[in-house]
């Protein structure tokens, strides 16, 4: 059971985030407009929040640094982050992102899957270096870290999906509750640079760290897997560097431009490189066509001599001592099926739907057309990919969010007739003895596999 909000505790609300508003530093460079249409959203939409997200929008959170830093660097980030949707919700243009389950999830059990750490490594939380980093404040006006844990551990062995490490001293640890865990993928970039914005305050504040730990907790598994994070000193510049570029970009009003995937640019030298690899993808591509062309000469051939497109299987299966089943899948012709039987007794022989209903678009469309209903309205437009991705563009959003390319290979035909030229004389002998000695058989077939038909009585 629900109730209503008291409205005077959301008119306090609403004065709070007013003077949050006034205390951020890029306060000039928020338009009032924005300001009131923000607040008003997150007062009717997500007011225990609220004040979270307006403190957050005053700096970069370890959890943004990662996709800002390969923006900057002039990747695509994971996890769908953008510097261009960062800026539009730290200049409050657009509704903050809302708590995802992962997020919740990961604050709920924290206090679990921490206590299942402890007792695994056997340590427990530096309570006084976690007070001093927790209440730090970097030399970085923007920088943001809610730390989650700093421990102890004495020296053993951790096994990690890189392997087995030896870890000793003082930790800088982060525990995360994602969807999946894959032991096959490496540490989340993103991750490994909100470890390092919080090795950076760590450093700031004179706590010296061994590295960082990621223990993320394996649902399906029910365990933890725990990855050791070197702190690399590179990196940390780096995302001295990217918060610096960013915020300035805030404080000016700046909305930064989507990164794009680059258009294919190949030089020779690449080209040149990887020539060997694609001539075996070419003559495997040749051979596997010449091959099914060939298995299909010979499907053809066993099927017309044994009779079986005059046959009904009838849900049976023959099997051959050479590892050869076949069946058949039967298709009917509705229409014919409905002129013999009529439609009543067609009816008694439906089957129960999944998913979405089928539409008899004929009939549909000639029932709007006696009644001079106008059919243009309904006819399905074809869309140009590169108009919308241009479109997309100029309009100020993602387009590569929206468009996806599927790589597609192809041998060249000449190859593919030395392919054919070169199955037929290796495995003829295998795949038609007959032709071998002298017979005429099938031959290959250059088409798709035609449909057995089966001839009634």
């Amino acid at each position: 059971m629900t109730t209503n909000p008291d409205p005077s505790a959301l008119q306090q609300l609403r004065r709070q985030l007013v003077d949050q508003l006034d205390q951020l530093p890029q306060r000039d460079a928020i338009d009032l407009a924005d300001a009131n249409q923000w607040i008003d959203y997150v007062v009717a939409h997500m007011p225990h929040e609220a004040s979270w997200h307006m403190a957050r929008a005053g700096g970069i959170g370890g959890s943004e640094i990662g996709g800002l830093v390969r923006n900057y660097l002039g990747h695509r980030a994971d996890f769908m982050f953008s510097a261009h949707d960062w800026a539009m919700e730290k200049l409050l243009k657009a509704p903050p992102t809302p708590t995802t389950p992962a997020m919740r999830r990961g604050t709920e059990y924290e206090q679990s899957h921490r206590a299942r750490f402890y007792q695994q490594f056997g340590t427990n939380r530096d309570a006084v270096a976690y007070k001093k980093l927790a209440s730090a404040k970097g030399t970085r006006a923007w920088m943001r870290y809610s730390p989650d844990d700093l421990v102890v551990l004495a020296r053993q062995s951790m096994e990690t999906s890189a392997g087995e490490v030896t870890v000793q001293g003082r930790y800088l640890t982060d525990y995360k509750a994602p969807t999946s865990v894959d032991d096959a993928e490496a540490v989340s970039f993103q991750y490994t640079a909100q470890l390092h914005q919080g090795a950076i305050l760590c450093a700031e504040q004179n706590i010296q760290i061994n590295g960082a730990i990621l223990s993320q907790f394996d649902w399906a598994n029910w365990r933890l897997r725990n990855d050791f994070v070197p702190i690399r000193p590179e990196l940390c510049d780096l995302i001295r560097e990217t918060g610096d570029h960013y915020w300035a970009c805030v404080l000016r009003g700046e909305i930064p431009a989507y990164i794009r995937t680059r258009r294919m640019e190949i030089e020779d030298g690449q080209r040149e490189a990887w020539t060997p690899q694609a001539a075996r993808i070419a003559r495997l591509l040749a051979l596997s066509k010449a091959l099914g062309d060939v298995a299909e000469g010979e499907r053809k051939r066993l099927v017309e001599g044994m009779g079986l497109n005059t046959r009904r299987f009838g849900g049976e299966r023959l099997v051959f001592s050479g590892n050869l089943s076949v069946t058949a899948s039967a298709s009917v012709n509705i229409e014919k099926a409905r002129e013999l039987l009529g439609e009543a007794v067609l009816a008694t022989c439906t089957k129960k739907a999944s998913g979405k209903p089928k539409y008899d678009t004929d009939k549909m469309v000639a029932f709007l057309t006696e009644k001079g209903v106008g059919l243009d309205q309904f006819v399905m437009p074809s869309y140009d990919s590169s108009k919308i991705y241009q479109a997309l563009a100029e309009h100020g959003h993602d387009a590569d969010a929206v468009e996806t390319e599927i790589i597609k290979f192809a041998a060249d035909k000449n190859l593919r007739t030395q392919a054919d030229a070169w199955v037929g004389s290796n495995f003829a002998p295998l795949a038609s003895p007959q032709e071998s000695e002298g017979e005429e058989g099938d031959g290959q077939s250059e088409h798709e596999a035609p449909a057995i038909q089966r001839e009634r009585a």
